[in-house]
């Protein structure tokens, strides 16, 4: 008998430890009730100006830029925020407001807003909040330095959002403050704190956002992460940490019901509301980002895509290469300064008429046409070339400093182009070393070549190509999955009808890239 307990003992024994936590309940996709519900909830919050104080006013840049340090009540806590004012201010000239949301969880130093103190920025307004609980500092502004630190406990992104569209309220009380030139700028944690301002509220005109999550919920690999944190133990990066704090742990530990968990997670998961978001619309993010994955941007590109929404009103870039970081060797900083400065109603040295492209199949080539007129201030277009509309590369350069102040007319023919959808776009840089980009165009050449068959499919492909078109028969092909790892590799027989057999990969949406000399022709896969 002794024996037979000792077994059942050490039979549950094994079973505890067997056990893992599953969490699929609340990591399932929201429901469209779920998503009404936290619209319903964004509406009711209060994003007035209370007890406005000027605690202090600084200068900055030499003595060109005042600053106001500020507090204001949110929520019955003081929130204390830096608000830079335009060089040469006139209270009865209008200007832009620019709200710059930080990353991090340390709080944010007034010198921040130096990064502000060049080109079209030097005519904003410039909020920069705190979070709170967080501290805002002087620094060297002030001597000695000042803190100042905002009420409340954290709620990151979430309750960042309500310090942030508050701050936004009182600038737009100033006088010259304009609320029909309103932009958000903010990266990592700030990045996803302006992805939602901006679904929250309608007075932001454009938004430029830089490795901000957007997914707290279905982000493909985050349940199985949440589930071996829960029972192993380990760490987390900042927006796993957010997803642990507001939605695991207080539904485990049942200071949240499921339903509330939920809705903690959803509000913080601005992927879910693509359609409140205002256009135009820029996101960037590095593929070698370890700390907001770059699966957060693309989810949101491809939600952005599913409702037809394209360039130039949305527009995604991803950069090879980089971290946790866009530095200005990667260009994103002038992007963003491009994206941002077209609120100040900037006249540009280059006014593009009409741009257009045109596949020549039998002459394997794509012709783009364009006609601009030039100013004086002009330099050169580069020609660029993505096969996502995402990654670019130039593929010409051309000098227009000899065709000032006149219609020119311009034709570059493109050799290296790929099968299907290709997409082009002009880089404009004037003599003063200013990007502009203008918009991205189409072209899709032997779309029709290739066909895949059947769709969905069990895991046996059939390849067809038009036998007329010798020069798209595919030599390989490449499959990945969603998260860019090629599963599959194949050579083919540079026919006009080719096999493939994927019955050993798992059901779900790839990307097969199919190679024919110097020809990238990508199709979608879709395996049940």
């Amino acid at each position: 008998m002794k024996k037979m307990s000792k077994v059942l003992i050490l039979l549950l024994l094994s079973v505890s430890v067997c056990a893992q936590t599953d969490l699929s309940d609340l990591h399932a996709p929201p429901t469209q009730a779920e998503i009404d519900a936290v619209k319903a909830e964004w509406a009711t919050r209060d994003h007035g100006v209370y007890n406005w104080t000027v605690v202090s006013t600084l200068t900055m840049g030499g003595g060109a830029f005042n600053v106001d340090i500020v507090s204001h009540e949110v929520g019955g806590n003081v929130h204390y925020a830096a608000v830079r004012y335009p060089e040469n201010y006139d209270p009865t000239e209008s200007y832009p407001v620019l709200i710059f949301n930080h990353g991090g969880a340390s709080g944010v130093n007034v010198a921040a807003l130096g990064q502000f103190q060049a080109t079209c920025y030097r005519s904003f307004f410039v909020g920069l909040p705190s979070f709170r609980s967080e501290e805002l500092r002087t620094g060297n502004l002030t001597n000695p330095p000042e803190i100042y630190t905002s009420g409340g406990v954290q709620s990151e992104m979430d309750g960042d959002t309500d310090d942030a569209l508050s701050l936004l309220t009182g600038i737009l009380a100033l006088p010259g403050a304009d609320a029909n030139r309103v932009g958000v700028l903010g990266g990592s944690r700030g990045g996803g704190v302006s992805h939602l301002m901006s679904a929250k509220d309608d007075r932001i005109q454009r938004a430029s956002i830089f490795y901000g999550a957007t997914d707290h919920m279905t982000l493909p690999g985050l349940q199985a992460k949440m589930e071996d944190y829960v029972d192993n133990g380990g760490g987390l990066k900042p927006p796993e940490a957010a997803v642990y704090t507001y939605g695991v742990a207080p539904y485990l530990d049942g200071t949240l019901t499921l339903a509330e968990a939920r809705l903690e997670l959803l509000r913080r998961s601005v992927v879910y509301f693509v359609d409140e978001l205002p256009l135009p619309y820029l996101v960037q993010h590095s593929d070698d980002d370890l700390v907001v994955t770059v699966n957060h941007s693309q989810l949101l590109a491809a939600e952005f895509a599913a409702t037809g929404i394209s360039s130039p009103d949305f527009e995604y870039f991803e950069y090879t290469g980089y971290g946790h970081t866009l530095p200005a060797a990667s260009g994103a900083p002038a992007l963003q300064e491009n994206f941002l400065c077209q609120l100040n109603n900037l006249v540009l040295p280059v006014e593009l008429l009409t741009f257009a492209g045109t596949c020549q199949e039998r002459l394997l080539r794509i012709s783009l046409e364009w006609s601009a007129l030039i100013d004086n201030s002009a330099g050169q277009f580069a020609v660029q070339r993505s096969a996502d509309g995402r990654n670019w590369r130039t593929v010409k350069t051309i000098d227009i400093t000899e065709s000032p102040n006149h219609l020119a007319n311009y034709i570059y023919h493109d050799t290296g182009y790929q099968g299907g959808a290709n997409y082009y776009r002009l880089r404009e840089t004037d003599r003063d070393g200013r990007v502009t980009l203008h918009r991205a165009i189409q072209v899709t050449c032997g779309a029709d070549a290739l066909r895949l068959f059947p769709q969905p499919s069990d895991g046996t492909l059939t390849a067809l190509t038009d036998t007329s078109l010798s020069a798209y028969y595919p030599e390989s092909v490449e499959v990945f999955d969603l998260n860019g790892k090629v599963v599959h590799f194949e050579q083919l027989g540079r026919s006009s009808r080719e096999v493939i057999d994927l019955t050993h990969l798992p059901a779900g949406i790839y990307t097969g890239v199919f190679k024919a000399g110097n020809l990238r022709m990508r199709k979608r896969v879709v395996l049940r």
